[in-house]
């Protein structure tokens, strides 16, 4: 019985067919595959090249392969792909055609064999319906094949986007319609008349990968049209940013700087700058020193994440000297940037330097807000100064102090009015010698000690701050108690979001990273939204009173 039972499990159903072990496999007919797309009238994608899909029946069952071969109209090899079919045998297969014709070559194998077809498909887009960008895009070897909209070539700087005119070749009575593809998906820009067979449209491009298509048509519904192939660019047309932040623009130079404490062979100095951009890391920049009256010398170096580092040689025909630092960046779209400053070289001054604050300052020096906000400002000075007054100019007033024998000098510098604030204010402090050699530094110093701004309100079911409450609002009625939805947001980038809820019974805190149900209680309660910005300071909302009937 047991081997009665193995010998018919050895016989598999397969097709209409049966196959025992050792027999030969029985099919239904031959593999059957057909291409059913005949032309590519349309460009579907914003990548380079005309993109389109071929449609394949076949006789295969559900995941077996079909494969495609593209053939340009000199016989070469352009693309080879494959796809598995759906239950019905069939697929779409989205592949680039070289214009103006192709040869498609698809396969399909099976158990059963294999079968073939071959067609040959016209490449139309474009024919009857020329697209072009003005400004063309430019070469750029980063973002290549794509080219590049940069900020040099937009039409109109004082506008917000990149402002290009879209010119589109046509028949002379056809209307030409514009589309335009970014991150958000594609956008209808307008329509206009091919006067003379020419259609112009003013377009502002959003920053990113965009694609430009147009549709040619008659003006009566139902009338022949034509598409273009679309124009794929680059659009970056912000600006990086550069400074130089070492030396601070400000300081005096002075033999303290030097690197290698040798003035003989002039002053060594290391450079510092800042080069922010979403694209400048692994760029060059070049940085020119020139002394008043001389000629300039140009050093160069690279970008890592958004610093740069350069040592520069200063020989100072004068003491005192003056020099002119220009730093120039760029980002891979081309975009620049510039920075100017000029420094003071005294080689026999008294080296001074601002030590402190060297991030932003969130605390009032002094803890008493009626006076407003108070910074302490560090100052090191060369022991040549000691017994001199360091005076200075720091955001709304002027403090100054002896130097001691420590050199180590604190000002305590006002820098708002009110208290909490936010601010950047410059701060410059000098020293002189005995003999009335000058010297310098600068910083801005940054301060916040106010908390971001904060919302709360009830948003299910909705309802305003100060209104009487029923059951009737309860925005869950298969949980006891009346619930309402709230929601807190916050003004800029928060760490934290919190809702408190007061009512007689007490206070009770949530967590409203997310959307809040609570439950309320009968008379009042108050809601209260509370955030944390990046730098730990507290914000709260206004007080939204609701009240339980």
């Amino acid at each position: 019985m047991g081997r009665a039972l193995a010998g018919i499990a050895s016989v598999i159903a397969l097709g209409s067919g049966l196959v025992a072990c050792g027999d030969p496999l029985l099919c239904k007919s031959d593999v059957f595959v057909a291409l059913q797309t005949t032309d590519i009238t349309t460009d579907f994608d914003t990548a380079p090249g005309v993109q389109g899909d071929l449609r394949i029946r076949t006789s295969l069952t559900e995941g077996e392969i079909v494969e495609i071969t593209i053939l340009d109209a000199d016989g070469h090899v352009s693309s080879t792909s494959s796809a598995a079919v759906d239950a019905l045998g069939n697929a779409t297969i989205r592949a680039t055609f070289p214009l103006p014709r192709v040869t498609v070559r698809a396969r399909a194998v099976s158990l059963c064999g294999e079968g073939r077809d071959e067609v040959t498909i016209d490449v139309l887009p474009g024919i009857g319906c020329e697209l072009a960008l003005d400004p063309p895009p430019q070469v750029n070897e980063f973002y290549a094949p794509l080219g590049v909209l940069p900020w040099s070539a937009d039409a109109n700087l004082d506008e917000p986007g990149f402002q290009a005119t879209v010119k589109v070749a046509t028949r002379a009575d056809w209307v030409v319609d514009l589309f335009v593809t970014s991150s958000v998906g594609e956008v209808p820009m307008g329509s206009a008349p091919a006067l003379g067979g020419i259609a112009a449209l003013a377009v502002t491009l959003p920053e990113g990968q965009i694609g430009v298509r147009a549709v040619c048509h008659g003006r009566r519904e139902g009338s022949e049209q034509a598409a273009s192939l679309v124009s794929s660019a680059i659009v970056d047309s912000v600006q990086p940013t550069c400074d130089l932040t070492d030396p601070a623009p400000g300081m005096t130079i002075t033999p303290a700087l030097d690197l290698d404490h040798n003035t003989a062979n002039g002053l060594q100095l290391a450079v510092a700058m800042h080069i922010a951009g979403a694209d400048v890391d692994g760029e060059t920049f070049d940085l020119a020193v020139t002394p008043t009256g001389g000629s300039s010398t140009m050093v160069a170096g690279i970008v890592a994440g958004n610093v740069g580092m350069v040592n520069v040689t200063l020989a100072p025909p004068t003491n005192p000297a003056t020099f002119e630092f220009v730093l120039s960046g760029h980002d891979r779209a081309g975009n620049t940037c510039t920075a100017t400053h000029e420094y003071e070289v005294e080689l026999e001054g008294c080296d001074i330097a601002i030590t402190s604050p060297t991030t932003t300052v969130t605390a009032d020096a002094d803890g008493l807000a009626a006076n407003g906000a108070q910074v302490d400002v560090g100052v090191r000075v060369a022991a040549a100064c000691v017994g001199q007054t360091v005076t200075s100019s720091c955001g709304g007033s002027s403090p100054s102090a002896v130097v001691p024998a420590s050199g180590t000098v604190v000002l305590r510098a006002h820098v708002c009015a009110t208290s909490p604030c936010e601010v950047q204010t410059a701060c410059t402090v000098e020293v002189s010698t005995a003999a009335g050699v000058q010297t310098s530094a600068s910083t801005t110093i940054a301060f916040d000690n106010l908390g971001p701004a904060v919302l709360v309100e009830v948003i299910q079911s909705p309802l305003a701050c100060g209104s009487q409450i029923t059951s009737a609002s309860d925005a869950n009625p298969n949980v006891a108690g009346v619930q309402i939805a709230t929601r807190v947001t916050a003004a800029g980038v928060v760490t934290a979001r919190r809702l408190e809820l007061m009512t007689t019974s007490g206070a009770t805190t949530f967590n409203a990273s997310n959307d809040v149900v609570i439950t309320l209680a009968s008379g009042l309660n108050r809601l209260i939204g509370i955030a944390t910005d990046e730098l730990g300071n507290i914000g709260r909302s206004a007080t939204c009173a609701l009240t339980l009937e």
